[in-house]
């Protein structure tokens, strides 16, 4: 409960320093609106130009798909991307002691310290791609809760592997190339997972699940997988990961006090 009430103040004092700039979070919006329009109507009407579907989905479905990574990743961008980032900056200087001694969970606290309220307009891009899959597709109404429940996990599950991506700074001074890693593989969540071979799908689906991410969701609202098989893998996925990242930062907090002292 404490760490919520704390996350709520420091969006709430964000929304207040973003007002001043308006006119860069109109900009952005725009740009994530042009980019999803020439996803939609250039990338992928080449690709279904000669045929209905790929691997089972047809063009709706995918921008379906689409929909939900966008909505996902813009939602990180504007909740926890800077504060990451920061992070990085706190534990080469040293400065990640004022975190610690807070009394809430670091990781918590580090992942919410930062939102970007500017962004937040970019997460309706996601929405209005998602409703155009629904235009286009025949989602499942009825699935529409149990959707929902799948977003919110595959938020989650998108903050984690993002956290275990950071965590690296406790190992690897300036290792900051390597947290454009997400970025550059966020392309694979945007497609079905199976388009991409079996090597690469297993690697999707549970080692980098950014195949998970996008594709659970929109098979739930697409009727195409049983609702609680689906929830079930995305729900172990994500307490599986939430291991990681708590083994991954008890050693990196060990190994900086170590390095501090």
């Amino acid at each position: 409960m404490r760490e919520i009430k704390v996350i709520f103040h420091v969006i709430k004092l964000s929304i207040t320093r973003s007002l001043v700039f308006k006119s860069s979070s109109i900009l952005n919006f725009m740009a994530s609106i042009l980019m999803a329009l020439g996803n939609i109507f250039v990338i992928l009407t080449a690709i279904f130009k000669k045929t209905p579907s790929i691997v089972g989905w047809t063009k709706g479905e995918v921008i379906v798909i689409q929909g939900v990574m966008s909505i996902i990743v813009y939602l990180y961008y504007t909740l926890n991307e800077r504060g990451l980032w920061k992070l990085t900056y706190m534990i080469e200087g040293g400065y990640l002691d004022l975190i610690l001694l807070r009394p809430i969970d670091p990781k918590i606290f580090v992942s919410f310290s930062a939102p970007d309220l500017k962004a937040l307009l970019r997460v309706i891009t996601g929405v209005l791609v998602l409703f155009y899959g629904f235009l286009k597709a025949n989602p499942l109404w009825h699935n529409l809760p149990w959707f929902f429940m799948s977003l919110t996990l595959s938020y989650f599950l998108y903050l984690e592997i993002n956290l275990i991506f950071f965590s690296v700074s406790f190992y690897l001074y300036r290792a900051y190339m390597l947290y454009e890693i997400i970025s550059d593989m966020e392309v694979f969540g945007q497609y079905p997972v199976r388009i991409f071979g079996k090597v690469l799908s297993f690697v999707f689906l549970t080692i980098i699940p950014l195949g998970v991410v996008s594709n659970f969701p929109a098979r739930i609202i697409l009727g195409k997988g049983e609702v609680w098989k689906t929830l079930g893998y995305e729900t172990l996925i994500v307490i599986f990961l939430y291991m990681v990242v708590n083994i991954l930062w008890s050693a990196g907090i060990k190994r900086y006090e170590s390095v501090g002292n």
